[in-house]
């Protein structure tokens, strides 16, 4: 009786299409080294996502996850013909107390829902976005890097102007993501089967594109 009723919990623990399995996966191109990814929150690849992770590592991958230090799973992907968002300098600006850079950030593909903007952390005097102040200590981070979120940015982007401090004048790392919907068509991946699902996330089916500036 105990086998039996251990049998049934284990078949009716199977994912069904009415309590699918949750899986994981995004795509994601370094624009400067010209290198793309598969990458995934999940421990190992399962069923569906070996498709994408045949032979993964897990490791960190600081470039693109900048602060990130959990080891991640990710494999090589094919390098799509992505255009990276771009980061244009409108002014730049000796000041006594440092240097002021005010930046154009523009999506360059159609269907991108957000951009993320990462520098290391330096000596901030001033931050505005599209013409508000911006408290600099509300993005102190204990990973050693700062960040900003846009969402829905638009074809034109938006307007960022930092107020560096006289130590970090001369150097601004800024590391630019964007973020679409859905795994890229181009890759031609097979589709999820009815008794799985896309896990729920910022990450999770999207496909980024990533290009590091030096200002």
């Amino acid at each position: 009786m105990a086998l039996g009723a251990l049998a049934a919990g284990h078949a009716t623990s199977r994912p069904t299409a009415e309590h699918p399995q949750q899986t994981h996966v995004f795509y994601t191109l370094d624009a400067n080294r010209g290198q793309a990814y598969w990458l995934s929150s999940m421990a190992g690849p399962d069923a569906w996502t070996r498709q994408f992770f045949s032979a993964p590592t897990v490791g960190p991958l600081p470039e693109l996850l900048p602060g990130v230090t959990l080891p991640v799973l990710h494999q090589g992907a094919p390098r799509l013909a992505l255009a990276p968002p771009t980061v244009t300098v409108l002014a730049d600006t000796t000041l006594p107390t440092g240097r002021r850079l005010r930046l154009q950030v523009r999506p360059a593909r159609p269907g991108v829902v957000s951009l993320r903007l990462s520098w290391p952390s330096v000596q901030l005097n001033g931050l505005r976005v599209a013409g508000h102040a911006v408290a600099p200590a509300l993005l102190v981070s204990s990973t050693g890097y700062n960040g900003l979120t846009f969402l829905a940015p638009g074809p034109q982007g938006l307007v960022v102007e930092f107020d560096l401090g006289p130590g970090d004048a001369k150097r601004l790392q800024i590391t630019a993501k964007d973020r679409s919907l859905g795994l890229p068509a181009e890759a031609k991946t097979q589709p999820l089967p009815a008794n799985m699902v896309a896990a729920p996330g910022y990450n999770s089916f999207t496909t980024q594109v990533t290009k590091r500036f030096q200002l």
